[in-house]
């Protein structure tokens, strides 16, 4: 069911989901039915993506929420990401006070959540191709969530992160 959403056929991964008989995921197929007729007929993201998102946050599956987002960002113009992406921001740091900025500029995308405290979770930058990030003076711990972006600045300065290899061929 988990590939059938990264893959956005949300009727499939409802189907998968009631077939196993699991009482717990039926919150899970009700989010999958709802999207059912928005996904076919291209209507933007809205409440029913974020529910769905938020029972994947929820049960820590960000690399599933991450592919959504990669993919749902292909539909959108440059504001519904920026909508979006704070949306996702708030839903998966909900304890946090997040400083969000994104501009756009020469066709590059430049993301700033500088100072922001409490920040975490970042998947929801998985909705652009940045070239400039900066995530200083945050909680972040794990950039997995910008591999194959065209990164040429990333400022990690007084952050928890360690492993660079996500961005090394960026």
């Amino acid at each position: 069911a988990l590939t059938s959403l990264k893959s956005r056929d949300f009727k499939s991964a409802a189907s998968q989901f009631e077939n196993t008989g699991d009482e717990t995921l039926k919150p899970y197929i009700t989010a999958c039915n709802e999207l059912v007729g928005d996904y076919a007929e291209r209507r933007l993201p809205g409440k029913k993506l974020l529910r769905l998102l938020a029972l994947l946050n929820n049960d820590l599956y960000t690399a599933v929420i991450e592919e959504i987002l990669r993919k749902e960002s292909k539909y959108l113009s440059y504001d519904e990401k920026k909508r979006l992406c704070k949306e996702v921001l708030d839903l998966m740091n909900p304890e946090s006070s997040i400083k969000y900025n994104v501009n756009q500029f020469l066709g590059k995308v430049y993301i700033t959540l500088k100072d922001s405290t409490g920040l975490r979770y970042i998947s929801a930058l998985s909705l652009f191709s940045a070239s400039v990030i900066d995530v200083s003076n945050t909680g972040v711990m794990e950039i997995d969530s910008l591999v194959s972006m065209p990164i040429t600045n990333l400022n990690i300065s007084n952050t928890r992160i360690e492993d660079l290899s996500p961005v090394k061929d960026s």
